[in-house]
Formats: C-alpha cells, structure tokens, sequence
C-alpha cells in the first residue's frame, strides 16, 4: 500500500531501523553522527533528553543510550556540563576534530575523485626508522603495495623523509589492479551495493511526495549519514580514471545526497520543535549546512 500525507517513507523507515537493530549495537557511533551531523550546526550543545527522545523513536532504550554517552565522556569525545539535574552534552576537542575531518569526505557529495589517473609512490629507504615512516605514510593515506613500497591517489607527498617519492599514470586495469591490492575494494563495492539496496525504497516513496513525518525525517537522516559514513571513510576515493563503470560508489554517493536533501527542511522542523541546550530551543541552523553536498540554504531554512 502507498504511504500518503505524513506516512510517506513509514514503511522503508521503519525497515531502516529493523536493519540497524539486527546488527551489532553501535549506539555510542550514532550519538557521534547525530552530534556532527545535526547538533553542530546548531550550537553543539544539547540536552540528555532530546538524545534520549530520538534514540527512543529508534528503539533503543534509555539505560544503552545513558551507558554509550556516559563512555563516549570517559572516552573523551564528549564533554557533558550540568544545570541543576539536567545534563547537556556537546562534542569535545578531539570529537569535534575527527568529526570535522570525517565531514569533509562524507558531505562532499563528489563520489569518485574526479581527478586524473596519476598515482603517487614511496619507497622506503634502508636506513632510517621504517616503523615511523610507515605509519606517517598511513596518516597521509598511502597504502602499501608489497613490501617497502607504498600507494597514495591523493597526490599528497609522504611527509616522511626518509622515502623515495615518484608518481606515474596507470591504465583503468593497471590501477585497478593495484587498488585492488591496496585497499578492500571488493568489501567495499558490496557495502556500498547493500546501501543502496537499504535506502533505494525510501528515495522511491519521496520521488514524488515531501511531506515526511519529521520524526521520521530526523531517523531516516541520522540512520543516512551513519550508514554512508562508516562506508565512505574506509574508501580511498579513487580516481574516475581507475575505477570500474559499475563502481557503486557513484550511484550511493548521489543517493546519499538526493534523500539528505529531501529529509532536511522536515528533519529540521523536529530540531526546531524537539531539540533543547541549555538555553532553551536549539539554535537556528548555521550557514554550515548550505556547504553540505551543495545544497541552498532554502532546503533547511524555511526563512531563506
């Protein structure tokens, strides 16, 4: 049966939720996509009830959501301050700053990097502390091909000095073949596949109907941005020269952009009605999410 008026999407949201809770619990890395994704935008701070508010609607109970927020503290990458009995949290230091780096590749919107089919190489010297060497070419996003040698698609040079860099161009197969030893592109292909299949239902229901629930709208973009997250920051985003015609990393990257842009303006409606700080309400939502896969402000802000 079609889904009308507010239920549209009722059906391939509630299927979204069903998948997340028949896999192992990764309630703490929901609270992280939640606070970058839709917290930070909006002043970083919010209340332990509104947490708690949205985990409910995703079928997690409040004692898992207390017990992940209080180890994401611990752990520091949350910082929790307390009005009278009430508690707020906000991203710390180094929470802010990995989520700032991992935004970077998740709303980039870009798929594929676009750039030519130049590969940058390493050689580790003799001499010299390998075991640094080795791990400072990992922080720059080199991958080892076999022994001492060492990929990198980004044509970022090794910082380490003690490295002989060189680059060259690969055929389509040629780099393929070395991609293929340097990352798991074939787990990754298939992750991306399961993503589509997961949220393809959902982007069909809003093909031609917007009036999503926003409690439902606000599940479906967090269920979004965590599932593409875990997938994007293991892909090495590598060049439309190398990669494959039926790479789906394209088509879920665009999906992924297509339906944030189509949950956001109800999305925001339920931060606007549900979400608190200390202050009260949240916040407006900054100039931030305009720089979200390109979308206009007029998506989120209805007074734009």
């Amino acid at each position: 049966m079609t889904s009308t008026g507010g239920e549209v999407g009722r059906e391939a949201i509630a299927s979204l939720v069903g998948r997340m809770k028949a896999e192992p619990s990764r309630t703490w890395s929901i609270i992280v996509t939640f606070f970058g994704d839709a917290i930070v935008p909006r002043g970083g701070s919010v209340w332990l009830g509104t947490l708690l508010e949205l985990f409910e609607a995703l079928g997690i109970n409040a004692p898992v959501v207390r017990t992940a927020v209080s180890r994401l503290t611990t752990d520091d990458w949350l910082d929790r301050t307390r009005l009278g009995r009430n508690s707020f949290y906000r991203l710390s230091g180094r929470g802010a700053s990995e989520f700032e780096q991992a935004a970077k590749r998740v709303y980039a919107g870009a798929g594929p990097n676009s750039g030519a089919s130049e590969l940058s190489f390493a050689l580790l010297k003799a001499e010299g502390d390998k075991d640094a060497a080795r791990e400072d070419l990992k922080r720059s996003g080199y991958a080892q091909v076999s022994g001492d040698l060492w990929m990198s698609v980004n044509g970022v040079a090794p910082p380490s000095a003690n490295a002989i860099c060189f680059s060259g161009h690969a055929t389509r197969e040629d780099g393929w073949a070395l991609a293929r030893i340097c990352w798991p592109v074939g787990e990754l292909a298939a992750r991306y596949a399961e993503f589509l299949r997961a949220f393809s239902a959902l982007d069909e229901n809003l093909k031609h109907h917007h009036d999503v629930l926003p409690r439902n709208a606000i599940i479906a973009r967090t269920l979004l941005i965590h599932e593409f997250r875990r997938i994007v920051l293991r892909d090495p985003i590598l060049p439309e020269a190398i990669l494959p015609p039926d790479w789906p990393g394209r088509e879920a990257a665009a999906l992924c952009r297509r339906l944030y842009g189509k949950l956001l303006p109800a999305s925001e409606a339920w931060l606007d009605t549900h979400g608190r700080c200390a202050g009260g309400l949240l916040p407006p939502a900054s100039g931030m999410l305009a720089s979200r896969f390109g979308l206009a402000p007029s998506t989120y802000n209805k007074n734009n």
